[in-house]
């Protein structure tokens, strides 16, 4: 850890040190205030909350009654969902054909021709092992509702089959069994337990996560995805999981909860009736650059700001770890539209509509009369 912060000093980008990479965060988040707002919307629109607006004085979103008791007795609103079913009907068009995977041997020699089969099954054990088919519908349905749906590739070096390992006195893990045997009979001559110097090693595996776009944060100053430099991705975690992960005990700071979950009101995921369990961590990936040749992965939190892990660039590759499931897509902008958004105004009007036929139904119906008081009788 003291050789990564020594690293990070030699920064020349302008995110040294935490606090810079949290402002940075700060202002991708700002920059795009108006765009996940309108990203909550059709969240609420898209599971049946469809009386919702951004109320310009308050600036902040919010939502008339539709309740018997908090509405007006004569006010109708009703809501004829028709955003939710015509996207489910788009996402199974567009999820009904599994991807095909195919390797070319780069010969025609028998021992090519067999490589090329075995990496043909492996991508499909892989498919099936990660259940992508499940994690691309998930991500293809945030790019129907929000226009942007992502998925993160990861090493994650805590799972996987575990093993057990001594250690020498220089730290270093004991691999000839014999001199193992030997090492816990000295240990035990000198009264010391041999479990104190074990340490749990795991095999480690490949990672597949589905963010939703109000997690990740990309370079604003490219206008298409693949010209991004670094994006910054937001997991919630718990505490004991960023103790276990980084050895660094934080409290929680967030409450894990659905984006639209706190409408109507401001734009924050907290609630004063909720309790904090979570920490969000923010891990940020920067391709190798001119300015950055070794490139950069590093992990931090806010409040306080605090670097959890800080290293060069690890991956074979030089693309950011990121795949991006478009939406509709917009010329020269980085971030995609969406068919919700182009959907919600006719859904208003709908609702619109079907609430005044109703509302003029129940008033025809059933006329108010006014008459003088006592001049009616049974």
């Amino acid at each position: 850890m003291d050789e990564a912060m020594t690293d990070m000093n030699t920064d020349t980008t302008g995110f040294a040190s935490a606090a810079s990479l949290v402002k940075r965060v700060d202002e991708l988040q700002r920059s795009r205030e108006v765009m996940e707002r309108t990203w909550k919307i059709n969240l609420a629109f898209y599971k049946g909350k469809q009386y919702v607006f951004y109320n310009r004085k308050s600036r902040r979103i919010e939502s008339l009654a539709t309740d018997d008791g908090d509405k007006p007795r004569y006010r109708v609103r009703i809501v004829a969902n028709q955003i939710a079913p015509n996207s489910m009907g788009l996402l199974a068009r567009l999820t009904k054909s599994k991807p095909s995977f195919f390797a070319t041997p780069v010969g025609s020699s028998f021992l090519n021709m067999k490589s090329a089969e075995v990496a043909e099954n492996l991508l499909e054990h892989w498919w099936d092992k990660f259940s992508l088919s499940e994690k691309r519908e998930e991500a293809i349905l945030w790019s129907i509702i929000c226009g942007n749906g992502f998925w993160k590739i990861s090493w994650d070096d805590k799972c996987g089959s575990n093993i057990k390992l001594m250690l020498n006195p220089e730290g270093e893990p004991i691999v000839d069994p014999l001199v193992e045997q030997f090492y816990r009979e000295a240990l035990e001559e000198q009264g010391l337990e041999s479990d104190m110097f074990e340490v749990e090693v795991f095999e480690g595996d490949i990672k597949v996560d589905v963010i939703s776009p109000f997690n990740v944060y990309l370079d604003d100053s490219a206008q298409v995805f693949e010209d991004c430099k670094y994006a910054i991705c937001a997991h919630p975690m718990s505490p004991d999981e960023v103790q276990k992960k980084y050895g660094v005990r934080l409290k929680a700071n967030a409450v894990n909860q659905y984006p639209d979950e706190a409408l109507p009101g401001l734009f924050s995921t907290k609630s004063s009736n909720t309790k904090e369990n979570i920490r969000m961590v923010y891990y940020g990936y920067f391709l190798p650059t001119p300015e950055r040749p070794d490139g950069r992965v590093v992990v931090f939190t806010k409040s306080p700001d605090i670097i959890l892990y800080d290293a060069p660039w690890p991956f074979p590759f030089e693309e950011l770890p990121i795949v991006k499931f478009p939406g509709m897509r917009v010329p020269g902008q980085l971030w995609d539209t969406s068919v919700v958004e182009q959907a919600v105004p006719l859904q208003k009007e709908l609702n619109r509509t079907l609430s005044q036929i109703i509302e003029y139904k129940n008033l025809t119906l059933k006329p108010q009369m006014l008459a003088p008081v006592g001049s009616l009788r049974q």
